[in-house]
């Protein structure tokens, strides 16, 4: 499929017989001065700004083939309006939404376009103002609690994909790697930018609700840092680059980074949070590490992620984990704590 849709083709996109969506077709694509569409170039699709009677969208067609494809958007999309988390936007995939000049039917996703600033540029603009960074990590915090709760796993959470919306909420596009708990088996198809990935992301096979642990706590260190220490910023070139305080390079050797040198200098829950960010590490998969706030609560309590502890109330044995909760013997809290 690769190479078949032509970005520079404004006739096709103009031509209600050749886009199949019954929104879009109605539409046209924003152009440059140049009259060129205007696209955003992903791994697996681009994506062009339309207008529908004055509402904006944003139309996504795949140049590339993804495995299963229709199967894995049509259970996300049920699953997701099932639950209608404000986190994500309204969407509808079409397995053959666009015929190229070369007579082939691609897939093509229309979603809601969100108004707002990607995370690392709200981050950015905000770097001199220490509450709105803090209200944004905690606004981000919630969200990931929140998908966790409903087993939701965006898959490829990285700056690009999180939107600070002009209302100030968040906000989740590009829902290609998302993992909703009807997709049991389904294979691990995109693995994300580097910078926000755990280093054997790769090597996982099946998608499932850990997907996000790892980026979501780079995530949320990087604001706090930036919070802290508006410097950070210019120091670590985020203005400029696809990730925001950690590259790839980092996660080799954690200890020796740069990164991690100047977090130490910060706070004690960034001490913290940048000492779970090594143990998650130190583990061959992501499958054998727990959401970070989970870690946090542990740690101060001096306790291990998989370790085998005492119930406080009846002393029966249970392994220290998110998913134990509550003991299995007398039904009571585990270990007490609140997040």
């Amino acid at each position: 499929m690769k190479g078949t849709l032509e970005i520079t083709d404004t006739e096709i996109l103009s031509n209600p017989q050749c886009v199949k969506d019954e929104v879009i077709c109605e539409g046209r694509v924003e152009c440059d001065q140049k009259n060129r569409p205007i696209h955003f170039t992903g791994g697996f699709a681009i994506v062009f700004p339309f207008i529908v009677k004055d509402k904006k969208w944003a139309f996504k067609c795949w140049h590339t083939k993804v495995d299963n494809i229709e199967k894995r958007m049509e259970l996300i999309s049920n699953f997701l309006e099932s639950q209608k988390l404000p986190y994500f936007c309204q969407f509808t995939f079409k397995s053959e939404g666009l015929l190229t000049r070369k007579g082939e039917l691609i897939p093509t996703t229309r979603m809601q376009w969100i108004e707002g600033e990607k995370i690392n540029d709200y981050i950015c603009a905000k770097k001199e103002d220490t509450s709105a960074l803090h209200v944004l990590a905690d606004k981000f915090l919630i969200m990931c609690q929140e998908l966790h709760k409903a087993n939701i796993a965006h898959g490829d959470l990285q700056h690009g994909n999180i939107i600070v919306g002009a209302d100030q909420k968040l906000y989740l596009i590009d829902y290609d790697s998302v993992f909703t708990p009807n997709m049991e088996n389904e294979k691990d198809v995109i693995c994300g930018l580097p910078g926000y990935q755990h280093p054997n992301r790769s090597m996982n096979e099946y998608a499932n609700a850990k997907l996000d642990y790892f980026s979501e706590l780079i995530i949320y260190i990087s604001i706090l840092a930036i919070a802290e220490n508006p410097e950070l910023v210019q120091r670590y070139n985020v203005e400029n680059s696809d990730h925001l305080l950690f590259t790839k390079d980092d996660f080799k050797n954690l200890g020796e980074s740069e990164i991690y040198k100047d977090i130490h200098t910060l706070s004690n829950k960034l001490r913290q949070l940048i000492d779970i960010l090594a143990f998650y590490l130190s583990k061959d998969s992501i499958d054998d590490f727990g959401p970070f706030d989970y870690m946090l609560a542990i740690s101060q309590k001096h306790l291990h992620y998989g370790e085998k502890q005492h119930c406080i109330h009846c002393g029966a044995f249970a392994i220290v984990n998110e998913r134990n909760i509550f003991c299995m013997n007398c039904g009571k809290p585990l270990l007490d704590y609140n997040i």
